[in-house]
């Protein structure tokens, strides 16, 4: 019988990278692993997700669940839990940034 291992690198567009061997999931480079990263990608679409309903989706105990959130605040990975506020409804319909950038001419020969 010939036996394989097989290592796959994922790299995602919002810098986290899995190491894949024979099918688990290794640890990431910053110390989490695939159930933190599902935890990540659960509250970034609702912050205000119940720990219990997290942890069901996750398929974690409440307390496990938790543990973990509170980890990945402490690592820094989770900053902060913000509200999506609807600035048309109070009146803004424009948004908008601008930027200037002014260099004075010199040598041109003109007084």
């Amino acid at each position: 019988m010939l036996y394989m291992a097989v290592t796959a690198v994922v790299l995602a567009p919002d810098g986290f990278y899995f190491e894949i061997r024979d099918g688990e999931s290794m640890l990431q480079h910053n110390g989490t692993d695939l159930i933190d990263r599902k935890i990540l990608q659960e509250l970034s679409c609702d912050a205000r997700l119940p720990v219990a309903e997290l942890g069901r989706r996750i398929k974690l105990s409440p307390s496990a669940t938790a543990e973990r959130v509170r980890r990945l605040e402490s690592l820094e990975l989770i900053r902060g839990y913000r509200a999506d506020i609807n600035l048309q409804a109070l009146g803004f319909s424009i948004t908008a940034f601008g930027a200037s950038n002014l260099r004075r001419k010199t040598g041109t020969g003109h007084s």
